[in-house]
C-alpha cells in the first residue's frame, strides 16, 4: 500500500476527507515574500485535493486513471488562479490540460514517495496538532 492510498483510506474511515494534510509541509516564516507563501499554499491545496480524490475514489472504487481525471480539473483551477497564469490567455488548451494532468500526477507521486506508516489519523485531524 502506498502513502497516498493509506492516507486516503484513513480520511475515508475517519470522515475527514477535507481536513487537509498541512502537517506534511514545513511552515514558512512570516517574513517570506507573499508569492512564495501563495505558492506553498497552492501546493498544499493541490495535495489536499489529491488526497480527497483518493479517499472518494476508494469509496467509489474508482481506478487510478479515473482519479487522475477527477483531480486534474480541480488542480487546473489552482493553476489558473496562480500569479503565473492570471490575466493570460491559454493559447494551447490541449497542452495546458496535458501539463495539468502531469502536474497532478507528479504531486500524487510525491505523496506516494512518503513512507506509508507516516499516514496517521492524527496527522490529518484539525483538532490535534502533529506529533513529532
Amino acid at each position: 500500500m502506498t502513502f497516498l492510498k493509506k492516507l486516503g483510506t484513513i480520511l475515508l474511515q475517519t470522515g475527514q476527507v477535507v481536513a487537509g494534510i498541512k502537517p506534511f509541509f514545513p511552515i514558512l516564516p512570516d517574513n517570506i515574500e507573499g508569492h512564495v507563501r501563495r505558492a506553498v499554499d497552492s501546493l498544499e491545496e493541490a495535495a489536499e485535493i489529491i488526497v480527497t480524490v483518493e479517499a472518494v475514489g476508494q469509496a467509489l472504487k474508482i481506478a487510478g486513471p479515473d482519479k487522475l481525471k477527477a483531480a486534474s480539473p480541480l488542480i487546473a483551477n489552482i493553476i489558473l488562479k496562480s500569479d503565473m497564469i492570471v490575466g493570460k490567455k491559454i493559447k494551447n488548451q490541449e497542452l495546458f490540460n496535458k501539463s495539468v494532468a502531469e502536474s497532478t500526477s507528479v504531486i500524487g507521486s510525491g505523496l506516494n514517495s512518503i513512507a506509508e506508516d507516516e499516514a496517521k489519523a492524527e496527522s490529518i485531524s484539525a483538532e490535534k496538532p502533529p506529533q513529532g
